[in-house]
Order: structure tokens, then C-alpha cells, then sequence
């Protein structure tokens, strides 16, 4: 299931995992940071598309329902 700024997840990660590998920077270090850009960058993404307001509260829930889940639910399965 993809949700707004899911590239972000798997970028962070490379990016943490690189500085760990090549700069010698700690893991905990480098997953902390990725943490708060991927927090940052969903937050900013859901605002954009209209689930989060500017102060950070929800205004519509994300449906986190799989594609499948959601036709059968359509077609009356």
C-alpha cells in the first residue's frame, strides 16, 4: 500500500545507509535524521493533498484499503 511520499521512504534509507557505510556516521545518527525528513516530507505531501490542514490536524482520513479491497467493496462483493 503507497500513501503520499513513500519515495521519500526508500531515498532516506539509501541516504542513511551510505552515510553509514562511507562517512562512518553512526547508524542511529542516520536513521534519526531520515526519520525526521520522511516525517517532514509525508506531512507536506499530505497537506498538499488535502488530509492534513497547515497546523498538522486531520481534515479526512487516508484510506489505506488495497486496491482489491476497495473494487470488491464497489462491485458489491
Amino acid at each position: 500500500r503507497i500513501m503520499p511520499a513513500t519515495y521519500m521512504l526508500e531515498r532516506c534509507l539509501s541516504d542513511a545507509w551510505y552515510s553509514v557505510v562511507n562517512e562512518h556516521q553512526s547508524p542511529r545518527a542516520a536513521l534519526n535524521e531520515a526519520v525526521f525528513t520522511i516525517d517532514q516530507e509525508t506531512a507536506i505531501r499530505m497537506q498538499q493533498f488535502g488530509y492534513l490542514d497547515e497546523t498538522g490536524n486531520v481534515v479526512r482520513e487516508y484510506d489505506m484499503r488495497s486496491v482489491t479491497e476497495i473494487l470488491d467493496e464497489v462491485s458489491g462483493r
